[in-house]
């Protein structure tokens, strides 16, 4: 029982490396400016990349549920390491597509698993009520490994713009080896029947019995697209408003520092406030400054993008929180794993038209105005929704 507590820390050290994504704020430089790519062909390999995850989630979640959650985390990191590996030593589009999926597996393999390896953790220490503050914790490390990452990766690609995709890629490596060393809570001894019976017996469990849980995904999948959809137009953002690489990456750190204090106190704003007013505050906090980012093409934009960010990182972790409350520990991978299914298939459909955009000339603040329409009139409706068919039900 007390290795349990390793867990946790060993959880926190994989969000860390994970996350410390050298090549993150300098990706669209490495293919734009590297590999001669358009920001459409950037993002449709970010479309190919989500679609792929689209595709595993659901599976995937339902391989840890019953393999095993720890088995699942081992297998993405090492799908994600060799994603890079191709990354640091080939340079054409077709490999670069063969990575992304890469890549992809290894996401849809963790995403899902270790929240619930630590849910279940947790249930064990009999602290489970503890998860948003641990969550929003483990959100705040990712974050905060982004951000240094972020200021060394901006400084090492001043030297060259491959330099941060060859440590990250040892990096992961390191992730493999922390990832081992993990303890399963929970031993599940159910056989797999069938992987189509499972994923349809759980969307029926969803679209039939649970209308909120049926709810918090769908505000999550929204939620994860305006941030998703935002991450990405970040660096296009800055290119067009003619800052270096070096600002890139300071800009991305802080931007992660931000997404990591509102992780880091998610807990104590959940605590006193209900989850109706989270989650219009939020819609609210989020839309605004689409809009304005619109109309602001230059250096004060970025203060609206700082507050999208903050709002990204106290909102995640507490509506994984409430997924998890209301889900049993042998569906509880699969069922986060639809969320993340809903994140990404509306990302993979709207990103390759957001590019488009951002190849125009000053297009970037069209881009901000489809995210903008897209996000405000989902998240009214969404709202709507749980006021007067979510919250009614008897």
């Amino acid at each position: 029982m007390n290795k349990l507590k390793f867990n946790i820390q060993k959880l926190y050290l994989i969000k860390a490396l994970q996350y410390f994504m050298l090549s993150m704020p300098i990706i669209v430089l490495f293919f734009n400016d590297h590999h001669g790519l358009s920001f459409m062909d950037i993002m449709i390999l970010k479309s190919i990349y989500s679609f792929s995850i689209a595709i595993l989630e659901i599976p995937s979640g339902i391989f840890a549920d019953y393999i095993g959650k720890k088995t699942s985390i081992v297998l993405g990191c090492f799908f994600m390491f060799f994603g890079f590996l191709l990354f640091s030593y080939f340079s054409n589009y077709e490999v670069f597509i063969i990575a992304e999926i890469l890549l992809a597996t290894g996401s849809s393999m963790i995403s899902g698993s270790d929240s619930a390896l630590l849910y279940d953790s947790l249930i064990k220490l009999k602290s489970e009520k503890n998860y948003t503050k641990i969550e929003g914790a483990n959100y705040s490390v990712g974050n905060f490994s982004e951000a240094i990452a972020g200021i060394l990766g901006g400084f090492l690609a001043s030297f060259s713009l491959l330099l941060p995709i060859y440590i990250q890629t040892g990096v992961l490596f390191s992730c493999i080896l922390v990832s081992i060393t993990l303890i399963e809570p929970i031993n599940n001894n159910q056989k797999v029947n069938s992987i189509i019976n499972n994923i349809f017996n759980n969307v029926i469990y969803i679209l039939k019995f649970n209308r909120k849980l049926l709810w918090i995904i769908l505000f999550s999948s929204i939620m994860g697209l305006a941030s998703l959809s935002t991450a990405w137009l970040v660096q296009p953002y800055l290119i067009e408003i003619n800052l270096t690489a070096e600002s890139f990456g300071i800009i991305w750190a802080f931007l992660n520092v931000t997404a990591g204090i509102g992780s880091f106190y998610s807990f104590k704003i959940e605590k006193h406030n209900t989850l109706n007013k989270i989650i219009i505050y939020s819609s609210i906090l989020i839309s605004i400054p689409l809009l304005i980012l619109f109309f602001q093409l230059n250096i004060f934009g970025i203060v609206f993008l700082f507050l999208i960010y903050l709002i990204r990182g106290i909102i995640h972790p507490i509506l994984k929180n409430n997924i998890n409350i209301i889900t049993q520990t042998n569906i509880r991978s699969t069922i986060l794993s639809i969320r993340n299914f809903g994140i990404r298939v509306s990302f993979a459909i709207i990103s390759p038209i957001l590019g488009y955009l951002a190849d125009l000339d000053k297009g970037i603040n069209f881009s901000f105005l489809v995210l903008f329409l897209i996000f405000s009139l989902c998240t009214i409706f969404l709202i709507v929704l749980k006021l007067f068919w979510v919250d009614k039900k008897k």
